[in-house]
């Protein structure tokens, strides 16, 4: 266990990397507090090698690939054994195993891949990332009218990043979250579909953030419970739907696609999954893969560790429902696990891909078609 003991002599506090744009800034403010920490971003297939020799390789891929990384900075001779500390957490769930950033990874997928000026977007996200840090270390930008201000602010500095907007496919990525976000365990599957020319969505935390306190609230109607946590947990909904909407209005006043309310994502999956269905991702996976195929990112990518029951029941599971409802989805599921080879993944998307390209060029050939009626009408 960590103690305060630990802190003053300096013991350096290694963290897991996840999501690297939400964790980088996580990492700034665990410095701010004075804690001597690091934000591992190693990568590589010695880390899963690694995980295979000290952990059962019946623990689930992402818990794996966390304790490879771990053991594998411990091994590396650049830290004191003696002197450090590993920072691991968990939802406390049936597993095995933020406002601002989400806007900035809404914002960033959708100037990258059209940018103008190479890098430009992700120098863009690395300056904001400093700023946010900034801000919350010293205590600012935590009322809803302060974040209103500077998601307006961060929102018209990305509006204002020259694009050449030619038609692109639009890839949705949903999944396990570990795996969904962290370039380690999905072998870098947000640069593979940049290099495939495709414009990618990655839904948001902030719709897993709601997802999981309405459990609380879908428990309390389906089997009782403690009125007080009821109440208290709707308050909490309120308040993060509120951040959401300032998130929402700030897309779309400068011309983004913003993400759908929790509330319309959750509408989305009735006759399609029960609400009751809610370990790991539950019946949030089915209904992003819904959202994105409403909202034009209708080529799906579900990531999966191999073994992980819940999101093979409601992923790979609900696909046929989900094809019933929205025949446009074009979906693959792809296993990730430290057997499992990187070309055959990227065989199985680049399938989806020239679906998906067929798909992008029957819609531009109607557009052109309807283009010269209107001329000739």
């Amino acid at each position: 266990m960590f103690t305060k003991q630990m802190k003053r002599e300096g013991y350096k506090v290694l963290m897991p990397n996840m999501a690297p744009i939400h964790f980088r800034i996580l990492a700034n403010v665990f410095r701010s507090f004075g804690y001597n920490c690091e934000l591992l971003e190693t990568t590589g297939p010695e880390i899963a090698q690694t995980g295979l020799k000290y952990v059962h390789n019946d623990t689930c891929y992402p818990a794996l690939l966390v304790i490879g990384q771990f053991i594998n900075a411990l091994q590396s001779g650049k830290y004191d054994v003696h002197k450090v500390a590993l920072m691991m957490t968990q939802t406390g769930g049936g597993c095995r195993a933020s406002n601002y950033i989400d806007q900035l990874m809404l914002l960033s997928n959708q100037t990258k891949p059209y940018e103008v000026n190479k890098g430009e977007t992700m120098a863009l996200v690395e300056r904001w990332s400093d700023k946010i840090s900034a801000m919350l270390i010293e205590g600012k930008g935590y009322s809803l009218e302060e974040i209103d201000e500077n998601l307006h602010k961060l929102t018209k500095d990305f509006s204002k990043i020259p694009l050449n907007r030619v038609p692109k496919v639009k890839v949705g990525v949903v999944g396990e979250i570990y795996v969904k976000y962290s370039k380690m365990a999905n072998n870098g599957l947000e640069d593979f579909l940049a290099e495939q020319d495709c414009e990618v969505c990655l839904p948001g935390l902030m719709g897993f953030a709601s997802f999981k306190v309405d459990n609380r609230i879908e428990d309390y109607k389906m089997f009782g419970g403690n009125r007080i946590k009821y109440e208290f947990c709707k308050r909490l909904l309120d308040y993060v739907t509120s951040l959401e909407t300032l998130m929402i209005e700030s897309a779309e006043r400068f011309h983004f696609v913003p993400p759908h309310c929790y509330a319309h994502t959750k509408e989305l999956v009735k006759g399609v999954i029960g609400y009751g269905s809610k370990m790991g991702e539950g019946w949030l996976l089915t209904a992003e893969m819904l959202e994105l195929a409403e909202t034009g990112y209708e080529n799906i990518v579900c990531t999966q560790p191999f073994g992980c029951l819940p999101n093979h029941i409601n992923g790979k599971g609900a696909i046929r429902k989900i094809k019933e409802v929205k025949p446009n989805a074009n979906i693959v599921t792809i296993d990730y696990d430290p057997g499992a080879p990187k070309v055959n993944q990227e065989n199985r998307i680049k399938l989806m891909l020239a679906v998906g390209r067929e798909e992008l060029k029957k819609k531009i050939e109607a557009e052109q078609a309807k283009k010269e009626e209107e001329k000739t009408a």
